[in-house]
């Protein structure tokens, strides 16, 4: 059981599975998290599900989030996700193909 007090996290989907971001906001909601945008990524060929840290006093949540749904921490937020992330969002998610077996 994953729980936070407040962080907010927006969630991508990176891949061609119909409903993966809505399956997670749902979890993360119910443990606390605040999610603050869902929708899809700029492209649907994610082989595996990233995290990126966007507030360094959340990274204590990254790492719960991480390992809970299977997520590679990245630590440079690409070009074409620069403009497109919510200013509010702590977390950013980035759903794969990996992520398509999420038991939520």
């Amino acid at each position: 059981i994953i729980q936070s007090t407040g962080t907010k996290v927006e969630i991508r989907n990176g891949t061609e599975l119909s409903g993966l971001a809505s399956r997670l906001t749902e979890k993360l909601k119910a443990a606390g998290f605040t999610v603050v945008q869902i929708g899809n990524a700029p492209t649907a060929d994610y082989e595996e599900g990233q995290i990126f840290l966007l507030n360094t006093q959340k990274s204590d949540q990254l790492n719960i989030v991480a390992k809970y749904a299977k997520l590679k921490e990245r630590t440079t937020l690409p070009e074409e996700l620069k403009n497109i992330t919510s200013p509010q969002a702590d977390l950013l998610i980035i759903l794969g193909k990996n992520n398509s077996d999420l038991e939520i």
